[in-house]
Formats: structure tokens, sequence, C-alpha cells
């Protein structure tokens, strides 16, 4: 019995750290404006494993570079909105039109239809927005610690870094910036800039999310809204899959195109949104 409960005790300990390591590295700025909750839907994870998000990032490649200084770009509050709207228009960053648009057709969504469970569900992005993980060399980081790593300043002023801070001893900085992009295209500028004494640099991506939702544009103006929900070991990557269906037409009229469970058949609507669901898990 002694054995048994240092045994037990050992385990609570070992997922308290786990539980605080996960919380303390999720992104924590997600604004959900109204609809009465903030991440308490999700379970997600933090890696800076870029390949735990592949899906996310290589569907579509990396949008186009289309500004010129960081501070062009207006400062968003709802991150939720601006994530589909980064999504969807496949932007480097997102637009006011595009961010205005997400953002009240998601208010009329969870207005309309509250009594869908899923409306409550808020959008992940698949990494952090305004961060990246860079691992410097043993001379860089040298250099990093000194406040003399010179190369990197002229695309921190463009880009708008905030700060940059040393994790652990693995010679890892994590960069982080006033504004949000769609991070696979800000990491290439870093990347293609070939900055010396850096061995790599990755995003801070999520994965393990029990609830999304992903924005589709649509030829004809229409716009597609699908909320996911997952459960069963979820940090795993949820056993069990389910999605509610809305468009939103150009009229600004929502249709609520139904529900779809793995179990069942696929729906038209589920499987004519590819890019949208490009961004689910």
């Amino acid at each position: 019995m002694k054995y048994l409960t240092l045994y037990c005790s050992i385990i609570i300990s070992f997922s308290s750290m786990t539980l605080f390591a996960s919380s303390h590295n999720r992104n924590t700025d997600i604004e959900v404006g109204e609809i009465g909750t903030t991440e308490s839907n999700t379970h997600v994870m933090h890696t800076n494993n870029a390949n735990s998000t592949a899906y996310c990032q290589t569907v579509f490649g990396n949008p186009p570079l289309n500004f010129t200084v960081w501070s062009d770009i207006p400062k968003r509050k709802n991150q939720e909105a601006e994530t589909l709207a980064l999504e969807s228009s496949k932007s480097f960053y997102a637009t006011e039109l595009d961010y205005q648009q997400s953002l009240n057709d998601l208010r009329r969504i969870r207005n309309n239809y509250s009594e869908d469970r899923f409306t409550q569900v808020t959008a992940t992005p698949c990494s952090n927005l305004s961060s990246f993980m860079i691992h410097f060399d043993d001379t860089a980081i040298e250099e990093f610690r000194a406040g003399n790593y010179w190369p990197w300043d002229g695309l921190n002023k463009k880009f708008g870094l905030a700060s940059a801070e040393e994790i652990g001893s693995l010679q890892l900085v994590i960069a982080r910036f006033k504004r949000r992009y769609f991070i696979s295209t800000l990491i290439d500028q870093y990347e293609e800039a070939a900055l010396p004494g850096i061995l790599s640099i990755s995003s801070n991506s999520f994965y393990g999310a029990s609830g999304d939702v992903c924005k589709e544009n649509r030829a004809d103006s229409k716009r597609i809204y699908i909320f996911y929900k997952g459960s069963g070991d979820c940090p795993a990557g949820c056993m069990y899959k389910s999605y509610s269906g809305y468009q939103v037409n150009q009229d600004d009229t929502i249709q609520h195109l139904g529900v779809y469970a793995f179990d069942s058949d696929e729906p038209s609507w589920f499987a004519n949104s590819q890019q949208c669901r490009a961004f689910l898990p």
C-alpha cells in the first residue's frame, strides 16, 4: 500500500506539471467576444514542431508578402475573427474587410443559433499567430545574450518584434511580435535572410483541439462556417468528431446546413468545403 500511494502521488504530480506546462504555453490572448467563454471548450497542447500542424500551413502554400511595415496593420482586438480572416483569405495579415466580415458573421450565427451547442466553440489557430521559436548556435546565442545579435535588426523593425526571450537551456529563443501574421510566411522571411548562427525556426504550434471553427469564402460571395467538436483523448487527436455547418449568403442571411458526424454519411456541404476543412483537426 505504501508503494501504491507513492506511485499515485508521483502520477498526480506529473499530471499537474504537464497541465501547468500546457496552460502556460497556450496562446492566452484569444478574445472571443460575445459567446461567454474563453478557452474552456478547448484542450490544446503546445509544441514547437511545425510538422504537427502541416495540415494547416501547407494546404495552400504561403500567402504573398503585401505590406511595408508592421505599423501599417491595425491592431485587432478579436483573435478568433482575425484567425478566420487570415485562413479564409490566405493573406499574410487580415484585411479590415475580412476581419469585420468574420467578426460580424460569427456574432450573428451565435446570436441566431444559440441553441446549437457547436456555436459555443471558438476558432483555434494552428499556430501562435504572433510568435515563433528560434534555435541559435553556440556563437549566436552568446551574442543574443549580450544584446549584440544585430543581423536580424532590419527584419525585427519591419515586422514589429515586441520581445525576444530565451527559454530553457537548449539555446531556444521565442520571438514575439506586435501584430498577428500568417506565421509560416513570416518564418520564411527570416529563413530566406540566411541569418548567421540560426539553426532552425519553427512555429509555436497547437494540436489536440476539442473545438474549432473554419471559414471558407466561395466564388458566389457566400461564406461557409464549420464548427467542430471532438471528444475522446483529444490531446492525441480526438476519437470522435462532429461538425455543424452554416452558410452566410451575399445578403447576409444565414442558413444552417446541418450536423455531420463521422458515423453517418458525409453531406454535400461538408464534402464541398475542402478549403475550410483543411484548417480543422
